[in-house]
Parts: structure tokens; C-alpha cells; sequence
């Protein structure tokens, strides 16, 4: 119950935490934290945890957007089942480059499972999704992600112990 706690708080915090970042830098300045928490929980907690984060960050997400209800829960819950695939073929424990190769496989994973799910939809040109979208997304997730690993990592033991 403790875990679903901190769980259920570092989801509010890191959506409010990538509003804040969104509305201050723009589409240019826009890390992806929920993936990076739902990521985060898979590594250290497993699947069930994961999943978990998954289903509330989406849904979070999904509340605020004004498209397609339940599409960012579908593309974190996936993400959390490839993040448990990921971890057991690919990621070695404690490689900070294998962790940022996982983080970057994701993210752009998560980013044409949107483009997918959109063009359903709507038409959405491919080199404009390239260019505003993903490079973006990836090249400031990237740049948050080993920071925000460390301090999920302090945080999470100083609350769990």
C-alpha cells in the first residue's frame, strides 16, 4: 500500500512537473516524465508497479488532452510492457548508456504509437511529426533522464525504508 502511495504522488508530481516544463519552454522543451517514471517503476519495482503508473499517468494525461480519450494510456501501458521486454534482453543493471538506450527505444516508440493512433483520425504529415515532435521529445528526455533516475532513486529509498 505504501508503494501504490508514492506511486500514486510522483505521478501527480511529474505531470505537474512536465506542465510547468511545457508551458515555460514550449513544444521545443517538453521531456517526457511520465514515461521516464513508468520506466523507472519497471526497472526497480517490476511489471505490476509499472503498470500501475502506467494506467495513472495516462489517464492523467488523457483528462487534460482535448484529442482521443485514452490514447496516452494505451501508449504507456504498451511502453511498460516493452519496458519489461527491454529489461530483460537488452538492459544491463547499472549501464547508465544502457539505461539511456532504453529511454531513447521508448521514446521513440511512444512517439509513433501517437503518430499511428493519430493518423487514424486525422491526417498528421510524417516530416512535421519528425521535426516538432520527436526530435524534441527525445533530445530533452534524454537530457533529464539520468538526473531524474537518480533523484526517483533517492526519493524511493528514503520513502520505502
Amino acid at each position: 500500500m505504501r508503494k501504490i502511495a508514492i506511486i500514486t504522488l510522483c505521478v501527480f508530481s511529474f505531470y505537474i512537473l512536465e506542465f510547468i516544463f511545457f508551458h515555460v519552454g514550449g513544444r521545443w522543451v517538453k521531456p517526457d516524465f511520465l514515461l521516464l517514471l513508468v520506466i523507472f517503476f519497471n526497472i526497480y519495482f517490476g511489471i505490476r508497479y509499472s503498470l500501475y503508473t502506467a494506467l495513472l499517468a495516462g489517464m492523467m494525461k488523457d483528462a487534460a488532452s482535448t484529442y482521443i480519450f485514452g490514447l496516452h494510456t494505451v501508449s504507456l501501458i504498451l511502453c511498460a510492457y516493452l519496458t519489461t521486454v527491454l529489461n530483460q534482453y537488452i538492459y544491463i543493471r547499472g549501464s547508465r548508456s544502457s539505461r539511456l538506450f532504453v529511454v531513447a527505444l521508448l521514446c521513440l516508440i511512444n512517439v509513433f504509437l501517437h503518430y499511428l493512433l493519430y493518423l487514424i483520425f486525422s491526417s498528421l504529415a510524417f516530416t512535421d511529426m519528425l521535426y516538432h515532435v520527436l526530435l524534441p521529445e527525445i533530445i530533452t528526455t534524454l537530457v533529464v533522464a539520468i538526473a531524474t533516475f537518480q533523484f526517483l532513486r533517492q526519493c524511493v529509498s528514503r520513502l520505502s525504508v
